[in-house]
């Protein structure tokens, strides 16, 4: 079912791309981007909020705001906890569904963000029409300021999340990472799967579309982030500060079954997240030294069985056998699936091999 949701974000995240695809495709009503900042649509709204300090006035105000269910993108980082806190109950008791898009590590974010605060170029649009002046390369950028923003918005995103999560609401959780510097496969899984949930299944994008919207680029400015004179403290203190992670890491346990029969090289890698919290996707490699092997490897589990998206390009595996064509597409990649013990097999014709037993397991 088609639901009405909210992206929650930060600023220099780049989730602009998704973020306009996700609400093309939806059949409820967009609005502004950030609508609460203070130059946009309900930007009254915080700006009352801050002269009298008055919660229940926000809160009808942003019911007010929400009965119509128009889709939101929010930086939250720049708006005051109350109208975070309450915009996410009166959202999750109105039926939306809430989608978190978030840099793990900060340093990138932190470099663009000094970039944009000191030129005023905040997108493509801007790269282009934006007349910068080199001076500004010459200032130094504030380093503690940025740091502490840095720990202020993780405190606000654990924060939202959380209480969202106290509300029984199962949040979406996408990271800049994850979709645009994992395997373009993984990538396009969580895409995908992102539509699904938020029912626009019939919107899908295509394949070219998809693509484009996961590896067309940037916009074209990263070169210049490290142009101001301390760039490279800012780099330094980011990388101390470690990934954000709303979420437990997961592990499997894999207890691989070899059959002399086949001369079979099987793995299953350490399983990537999913959208959803109790999710992961699961790759690895499939190599059989028979060059017409036709086969297709199905994962099986208590609840549902499916097959594995197989035969991918496996360029650096293929150089372990030259001379097989099969070893160049080796990998393969699962859908999201609920996290809980599974097998693997491959079923070639009426032959059918297990491959693996695996439990899940959470740090």
């Amino acid at each position: 079912m088609e639901m009405p949701f909210i992206i929650w974000t930060l600023r220099r995240s780049g989730g602009t791309n998704l973020g306009a695809a996700l609400f093309k495709a939806s059949s409820f009503s967009g609005i502004q981007h950030e609508p609460f900042n203070g130059d946009r649509v309900f930007g009254y709204i915080v700006q009352q909020w801050k002269k009298d300090k008055n919660d229940d006035l926000l809160r009808k105000n942003i019911r007010e705001v929400l009965i119509s269910k128009p889709l939101i993108k929010h930086c939250f980082e720049i708006m005051p906890d109350a109208l975070n806190l309450i915009l996410a109950e009166e959202s999750q008791a109105l039926g939306y569904q809430h989608l978190f898009l978030y840099r793990e590590y900060a340093t990138d974010r932190l470099l663009s963000l000094n970039y944009s605060l000191q030129t005023g170029v905040w997108g493509k649009g801007h790269a282009s029409s934006v007349s910068v002046n080199k001076e500004v390369f010459n200032s130094e950028i504030d380093v503690d300021h940025l740091i502490q923003h840095e720990r202020q918005c993780r405190k606000k995103i654990r924060l939202i999340y959380d209480t969202l999560l106290h509300m029984e609401a199962q949040p979406l959780v996408l990271t800049f990472e994850n979709l645009y510097r994992g395997s373009y496969e993984y990538s396009k899984v969580l895409t995908k799967h992102t539509f699904s949930l938020l029912g626009l299944e019939r919107e899908m994008p295509s394949d070219e579309k998809l693509f484009t919207m996961l590896r067309g680029g940037g916009q074209g400015t990263k070169s210049k982030y490290t142009s101001f004179l301390n760039a490279n403290e800012l780099i330094a203190r980011s990388k101390l500060l470690g990934a954000v992670g709303l979420r437990k890491k997961q592990e499997i346990n894999v207890n691989y079954l070899r059959n002399e029969k086949h001369n079979i090289d099987f793995r299953v890698w350490q399983p990537m997240q999913g959208v959803l919290d109790d999710e992961i996707i699961i790759s690895g490699l499939f190599y059989n030294n028979k060059q017409d092997y036709d086969y297709k490897l199905k994962l099986v589990k208590a609840s549902e069985e499916f097959y594995l998206h197989s035969s991918l390009p496996s360029p650096r595996f293929s150089e372990s056998y030259p001379d097989s064509s099969a070893a160049s597409f080796a990998r393969f990649i699962s859908p999201s699936f609920k996290k809980s013990p599974f097998q693997v097999y491959c079923i070639s014709g009426v032959d059918k091999v297990l491959l693996c037993h695996a439990d899940v397991g959470g740090q």
